[in-house]
């Protein structure tokens, strides 16, 4: 192996470096020598390599019906350790314990196979673990927070408390602001967050894997800046469904609340009804009780959009006709693809462009950071 140096270094100058250090610790050479150097080719000979981890509890994350996450320190050598998230699934679902392991074995597959992606904007997922018997899935911990709580009235509200006046008036203007029922998000920074989140779906449609509960809890912001699209629990491959399918009502495309069937657009479809919800400023689908009433809803939202969306977005037409194809109720007439929602003639991308000239965009990554900056800030003025 090969290993380069700046061209400043000089051997010799390293060679005496490493002389000093041995006259120092007489004992270091016979010590390298006899023990590490032999261990160091034994591993390379075995090519395996086993050894037990560490994980400390620090906080719960969130909680759902099947599992909860934690927010956890992995230690390792030398006493030094990362945060990571660790997501445990609960067994209490299931009738017994060939279809809890028969559903992990799934969720494990599934879940190796997105940790090969590498997408910037989905969510690492490191390994799957047992313990006891019980399915762990360690993943990259997003310091940052979910679209949920960032458009809460709770959340603006704290916003506008702890920002100063300029700070506060510029946020209303470009990144968000009131509305309906809760905040609302200004176009130019909506449609930066869903084409990083078509982005991130993209490359697990052409493996054929369904995310299969997109909604705004599993879409995150990065004090960075940066969207991550999170919770691959309810991720299965299409031609393999889940035991117990995993699903959230409000933003499940219309076939899956008729007849439980997933399209791979049917997460194009559940995005959709989320960018929708960034832009309105009111909670989707909030007065219906019934699977067939929300059903009903489904196909009326698509024809009446202008009703849900502020003047500034209802000016936009092809912003309308973007969302009307993102949630059309028929599969065959929606965007078939995350791609082609992204970049066709009246996609997301070709949006945002329309945006960029009419001054409705802006440097989206560093508004959300300042933001996100705000939001951090607790009650007593520290940052979190």
């Amino acid at each position: 192996m090969n290993i380069s140096t700046p061209d400043t270094w000089k051997s010799a100058d390293l060679s005496e470096s490493v002389a000093s250090t041995h006259a120092f610790v007489p004992n270091q050479e016979q010590l390298v020598a006899s023990v590490l150097c032999p261990h160091f080719d034994q591993l390379q000979l075995a090519g395996e390599l086993t050894w037990a981890a560490q994980y400390k509890f620090l906080r719960p994350l969130g909680y759902g019906s099947q599992s909860v996450v934690y927010l956890a320190d992995r230690f390792g050598a030398l006493n030094i350790s990362l945060r990571v998230a660790l997501k445990l699934f609960s067994p209490v679902p299931y009738q017994n314990t060939d279809a809890y392991l028969t559903e992990m074995a799934r969720t494990a597959e599934v879940a190796m196979r997105i940790g090969e992606i590498q997408q910037d904007s989905l969510l690492d997922v490191h390994n799957v673990v047992e313990s006891a018997g019980i399915q762990i899935m360690v993943m990259e911990w997003v310091d940052g927070f979910d679209l949920k709580h960032l458009i809460s009235g709770e959340c603006l509200s704290h916003v506008g408390r702890v920002s100063g006046k300029s700070a506060w008036e510029h946020l209303n203007d470009v990144v968000i602001t009131a509305g309906t029922t809760q905040a609302r998000l200004k176009p130019g920074v909506a449609i930066a967050i869903l084409r990083s989140c078509l982005e991130a779906i993209a490359p697990l449609h052409r493996r054929q894997i369904v995310h299969g509960d997109i909604k705004p809890a599993n879409i995150m912001l990065k004090k960075t800046g940066d969207t991550k699209v999170i919770d691959f629990g309810s991720a299965f491959f299409l031609n393999r469904p889940r035991i117990m399918p995993a699903w959230t009502p409000r933003y499940a495309a219309p076939e899956v609340i008729t007849d439980n069937r997933f399209e791979l657009n049917s997460d194009v479809a559940s995005l959709g009804y989320v960018f929708l919800e960034l832009l309105s400023g009111r909670v989707l689908f909030d007065d219906v009780n019934t699977r067939e009433e929300l059903a009903e809803a489904k196909v009326q939202i698509h024809n009446r959009l202008d009703d849900y969306l502020p003047q500034e977005v209802q000016q936009d037409s092809e912003l309308v006709e973007l969302i009307a194809d993102m949630i059309h109720p028929d599969p065959d007439e929606r965007f078939s693809s995350p791609e082609e929602a992204a970049r066709s003639e009246h996609g997301a991308a070709a949006a945002h462009r329309r945006l960029v000239r009419s001054d409705l965009a802006s440097d989206y990554e560093n508004e959300i950071h300042d933001w996100l900056r705000l939001v951090s800030v607790d009650r007593d003025g520290s940052k979190d």
